[in-house]
């Protein structure tokens, strides 16, 4: 009768845990499926509130339908990005030990002090983002935490490339290590030359030393490109992920705020730097690689942001109309689309490419390193930095278009209240003559 009664206890206490996780992981599945549905979500006048959001925002003081809508937005879109912030902060400090390792004795102590404070920047992203959304509902503290955080981790990669390569390697060292190293493959080579051009030993090791200096100064040349590709490889998520931002929160902003002209007008500033950083691109490639697949593919990524120019003329007035609202949607999801076919395209040549060093075939991504320069996973890992940091600006944007449609608006009640004046009479005669 005893070991009945603990056999039941046993087997109900074993129901409870499963019930209760099971309970979890429900309540987690829910939680995940709507932040992602917010993330993606193109009208936020759709986003929904839950009750727990709203009595928080309610105790603060926030009744305002549009700002509830936008404050739990952004704390979704800042949910997100922890996770892939912090896979990037671990891959970047895992990739870095392990190449310093593989390469140690040749960085100086301002190579060494650039590498740590570069991951330290990248740190305090991640602990911003952490404050940034433990503040959610106080938008002016949670804003100041998450601009300094991606003011330092975008300004100091780029204040990095600045540095030269040659003041983080230590040359002295490398040249010994060179030159160890072609001293012990040239010393048969050596006594073989001067036997058979009958000239003495001494005379062929000094002129084999000079082929080593000059061979050196091709190192170094050979190393600062080296540097210079590993920076652009490096700097590529985050300059790619500025425009793809930019462009989400003016769209965001403008289906939230339709009676707002800012996002439309900062959207057409934007959208002609993009293309013409694309064009470069594409140019270059074009020419270079000589490949129609990877040409169709930067074809496209040209094409898609053209479509929201096409479009421009709805963004820069007033919705007042629902159409406008319907036609903005369907262009977004064809240049989504066409960005996702390019994206395709691009991966599936860069996985085809074959090139041989070293008397082996390798492609440009493998699944090992063996038999490719790179592998899978660092593709996937630079995807998550790109998506990561997109994300993050497009809050950061948000805010910054938010605050400046609401500037806008108190200078123009000001205006309007302080009547006729020489400023408004400026403003009068411009808007005749410009819009």
């Amino acid at each position: 009768m005893e070991e009945q009664t603990l056999l039941g206890i046993i087997w109900n206490a074993i129901q409870a845990i499963f019930h209760g996780l099971l309970h979890w992981i429900t309540l987690l599945g829910q939680q995940l499926y709507l932040h992602f549905r917010r993330a993606i979500a193109f009208d936020m006048q759709r986003i929904r509130i839950t009750p727990k959001e709203e009595t928080a925002l309610q105790a603060r003081g926030e009744t305002d339908a549009d700002t509830m809508r936008y404050l739990v937005w952004r704390r979704s879109l800042l949910l997100i990005t922890i996770p892939l912030t912090m896979c990037h902060v671990y891959w970047q400090i895992h990739s870095s030990f392990l190449f310093i390792d593989q390469l140690a004795g040749i960085w100086t102590t301002l190579g060494y002090v650039v590498e740590i404070i570069r991951l330290l920047s990248l740190i305090f992203l991640a602990v911003a983002s952490v404050i940034a959304v433990l503040y959610w509902k106080n938008f002016r503290a949670s804003t100041r935490w998450l601009w300094c955080g991606l003011l330092l981790a975008f300004l100091f990669p780029i204040l990095q490339v600045a540095i030269p390569t040659q003041f983080a390697v230590d040359w002295d060292h490398l040249s010994q290590e060179a030159k160890q190293q072609l001293k012990k493959i040239a010393e048969e080579k050596l006594k073989e030359i001067a036997d058979s051009a009958q000239v003495p030993i001494e005379e062929v090791i000094q002129k084999g030393e000079k082929r080593v200096e000059g061979f050196m100064k091709i190192v170094r040349r050979l190393v600062d490109i080296a540097g210079a590709l590993l920076y652009l490889v490096l700097l590529l998520p985050a300059i790619c992920a500025i425009f793809t931002g930019v462009l989400r929160a003016c769209l965001r902003i403008k289906t939230l705020l339709p009676e707002s002209i800012t996002p439309g007008w900062y959207l057409l500033s934007v959208i002609p730097l993009y293309l013409l950083s694309l064009l470069v691109v594409f140019v270059i490639t074009s020419i270079v690689f000589r490949e129609r697949q990877l040409v169709l593919s930067l074809a496209l990524f040209l094409v898609a942001p053209l479509l929201h120019l096409l479009n421009i003329g709805s963004l820069i007035r007033p919705w007042k109309a629902p159409s406008r609202r319907v036609v903005t949607k369907i262009i977004t999801g064809v240049a989504v689309t066409l960005n996702l076919a390019a994206l395709v395209l691009f991966f599936h040549y860069i996985a085809r490419v074959q090139f041989h060093m070293e008397g082996k075939l390798l492609s440009l991504f493998g699944w090992t390193t063996e038999s490719a320069m790179m592998e899978y996973w660092d593709l996937l890992l630079w995807m998550i930095d790109y998506v990561g940091r997109s994300l993050l600006i497009t809050v950061a944007v948000a805010d910054l278009l938010l605050r400046a449609t609401i500037v806008l608006w108190n200078q123009a009640a000001t205006a309007k209240e302080a009547g006729q004046s020489d400023f408004s009479e400026k403003m009068l005669h411009l808007g005749k003559s410009f819009v």
